[in-house]
């Protein structure tokens, strides 16, 4: 096998590998235009579709200031953030953050999906 068909071999195999996952839907996030599973699905957009995550997100409806990523995933992140003292990042910058009255507070369109937050968390401290 030459150098070049055996790159091509690899080349196809990993494709086939990377299409067989992509239904698997365990852990991950359904790409809304091939209707395929992934785990970053704004990697996916931008490799695949050519579109950023960012206009992804904002097309159909996603957080746009926020990324999509499984739970699993997201709790690994959070986990090396606490480790790391990333999160002294935060505490450092709260005198950044808005503050009831301030003037720029909710004027930007928000995404389908933060308003679905939102009301859900108002429904929760409501109750509570």
């Amino acid at each position: 096998m030459t150098n070049i068909s055996r790159k091509k071999y690899i080349r196809e195999w990993q494709q086939k590998k990377r299409a067989n996952e992509a239904r698997n839907p365990k852990g991950k996030i359904q790409c809304q235009i091939c209707q395929l599973w992934y785990r970053k699905v704004g990697s996916h957009t931008w490799q695949v579709h050519k579109i950023s995550a960012r206009e992804y997100r904002k097309e159909y409806g996603f957080d746009v200031k926020r990324g999509q990523l499984p739970e699993k995933d997201r709790e690994v992140i959070r986990n090396h953030t606490l480790k790391n003292g990333t999160i002294k990042n935060l505490e450092n910058g709260k005198r950044f953050w808005f503050k009831k009255g301030d003037y720029g507070i909710g004027r930007y369109q928000r995404s389908k999906q933060t308003l679905e937050r939102l009301s859900q968390l108002y429904k929760f401290n409501k109750k509570g």
